[in-house]
């Protein structure tokens, strides 16, 4: 994955997070579910994880 793909897919998360917050929806929260751990993944790599 390059740096173009991997920035649109943590602003795919980063919106689907902001509906979550402002409608609750179970589909959404699903959606975010799924992406979770590849997201993770690219903070890790990143280097960008606190602990």
């Amino acid at each position: 994955m390059n740096k173009e793909e991997r920035i649109n897919q943590l602003n795919v998360f980063r919106e689907l997070i902001c509906d979550y917050s402002h409608n609750g929806e179970y589909k959404t929260r699903s959606q975010i579910n799924k992406m979770k751990a590849s997201i993770q993944r690219e903070i890790v790599e990143a280097g960008c994880l606190k602990t």
